[in-house]
């Protein structure tokens, strides 16, 4: 069960990055910047510094955006619904109730969560 935990959370997590903007791209020029600078002994990276700082603001103002709209319940981040999801799973089973079941009743906030902030990741 642990297995099946560890992936459904990190599935959880990589569909929410995915609707965040991609700022790999600003990483990398960043990186490729530092080793320009490192082999030529002077030199700066401010664009490269204020692209990546763009690109994170942006990141965090598509994620706030999500979780205003989806985090309901006094949510205040998806790390949040995945730690519900693992206390859930962690539980006891209902009477009658198997493993996957409970992981399937355990996942429905999270699906729920998903679907609101692709939703409201498409709107941007």
């Amino acid at each position: 069960m642990l297995r099946s935990l560890v992936g459904s959370e990190m599935c959880i997590r990589d569909r929410f990055q995915a609707l965040l903007p991609d700022c790999a791209g600003p990483h990398r020029l960043l990186s490729q910047c530092r080793e320009r600078v490192a082999l030529a002994g002077s030199g700066h990276c401010c664009p490269q510094v204020q692209c990546l700082t763009g690109c994170l603001a942006h990141q965090r103002q598509v994620s706030n955006k999500i979780l205003t709209q989806c985090g309901g319940g006094g949510t205040q981040s998806h790390e949040q619904l995945q730690r519900r999801y693992t206390e859930c799973c962690a539980q006891q089973l209902a009477p009658g109730e198997n493993e996957r079941e409970r992981q399937v009743r355990c996942l429905e906030p999270l699906k729920g969560f998903l679907e609101c902030a692709h939703a409201a990741a498409a709107a941007r």
